[in-house]
Formats: C-alpha cells, structure tokens, sequence
C-alpha cells in the first residue's frame, strides 16, 4: 500500500495504542466503504438484498418462459383445445405480475452516509426514496438483539430504521460500525 493513501484518511486513536491507525485499515471496517468527495471523506454502508438475478436477468428468463407458454398455447389451439390456451394466458398475466413485483423491489436498499460531521440516511424501496439527514455527534443508535430488530438511528426527535434487507448479523455488524465511525470523527 502506498503511503499517500494514509494521509487524506482519519484516523482513530485507541487508548493502550499510541500511534495513529489509518481507519481505513482497520479491521473493524468491513462493511464501510470509504470514499474521497470533494467534501471531504465519506463513510458509507450500503444495505441491499441479496438477490440471485438482476430485474434485467429475471425479464429475459420470463421473456424465455413467456415464449414457451406461447407456444404451448398455440399448439393446444391448434389442436383445437382451445380451453387449455386460456388457462396458459392466465398463467401467462400471473407470471408476469409476479415478475414485475419481485423486479419492482429487487434493487431495494438503505444506505448510511458519514461525512462532515453529518448521518445521511437515503431508503429505497420500489419507486420511492426517503432521505433523512442527522447531525452526527447527537446520533444515537440502538441495534436490538433479536433477530427481528432492526438498527434505529435517532436524533432530537427523529427516528429512522434501518436494515430491513440484510440478515440479523449484517445488521449488528453495522451498527457496531457506525458506532466506531461516530466515535471517531
């Protein structure tokens, strides 16, 4: 590693250690991305499902699908069963309206932004996006320790969950995290 990399990032001082650790470097971090702005360092844990397909790689194998249920359906036509088409193009609409459900909410996610002293938190979720912005040193943050709990970030009133497509320890790990970052800068 090069040494220019240690001397844009912060650093965290730990009480037995007197030497400064690029925070970068520290292995606390593991799901923090760390980004040069032009407003400085930002600090960002992004919490998305874990999907096996794109909504792009689930449109082409229903395309697939939808193009053999076709087939099927005007083969039985001309076979003159025209009863068993029908119920290929209603499943045909179904597979189709699963499909657009599941693509609708697979790019769904939370994203936590540390910077200038400022907790940005943006939630996707389908078409619509939230953003709620807090002033970092009055952040409090509570992770539950069932596994349904979500991690709750709260400021002079305001409260925000976070976490809802990630998995229990994810979301434990994060909060661990941010709670080291918040200390930090």
């Amino acid at each position: 590693m090069s040494n220019d990399r240690h001397s844009s990032s912060p650093v965290s001082r730990g009480a037995a250690d007197a030497s400064p650790v690029p925070i970068d470097d520290d292995p606390v971090f593991r799901l923090a991305r760390f980004e040069q702005t032009p407003n400085g360092l930002a600090v960002r844990w992004q919490l998305k499902r874990n999907c096996s397909l794109t909504p792009n790689q689930l449109m082409a194998c229903v395309a697939v699908m939808l193009l053999v249920s076709a087939c099927a359906a005007l083969m039985f036509w001309g076979l003159g069963y025209a009863l068993v088409s029908l119920f290929v193009l209603v499943q045909m609409g179904a597979t189709v309206v699963a499909a657009w459900s599941y693509a609708r909410h697979a790019c769904d996610h939370d994203t936590v932004v540390l910077q200038n002293g400022r907790l940005a938190v943006e939630q996707c979720c389908g078409s619509r996006t939230d953003r709620t912005e807090f002033y970092a040193p009055f952040v409090r943050i509570e992770a539950g320790t069932e596994n349904d709990s979500l991690v709750s970030l709260s400021e002079r009133g305001r409260k925000v969950e976070v976490g809802r497509h990630v998995q229990p320890a994810t979301r434990r790990r994060m909060a661990m995290e941010l709670h080291r970052a918040l200390l930090v800068s």
